[in-house]
C-alpha cells in the first residue's frame, strides 16, 4: 500500500468500475422510467451489451496465453 502507482492504479480502476456500474444504471432507469420499457424487454437491450463485452474477453484471454496460466 505504500506504493503510489499502485495506488493511483487502484484508483483509476475503481474510478472506470465505478463509472461502468453508474452508467448501466442510468441506462436502466432511463429504458424504464424515461421510454416506458418493460423489465423484460430493458433485460434484452442490457444483455446485448453485455455479451458483446463478455466474449472477446474470453476468446482474447485464450489468444494472449491466459489459458496456459490455468494449468
Amino acid at each position: 500500500m505504500s506504493s503510489r502507482p499502485y495506488l493511483l492504479g487502484t484508483a483509476v480502476a475503481m474510478a472506470q468500475f465505478g463509472a461502468s456500474l453508474a452508467a448501466s444504471l442510468v441506462l436502466t432507469v432511463f429504458l424504464q422510467d424515461g421510454l416506458g420499457l418493460s423489465a423484460l424487454l430493458t433485460a434484452a437491450v442490457t444483455l446485448a451489451s453485455a455479451v458483446a463485452m463478455g466474449v472477446p474477453q474470453g476468446s482474447l484471454g485464450a489468444w494472449c496465453g491466459g489459458s496456459d496460466r490455468a494449468r
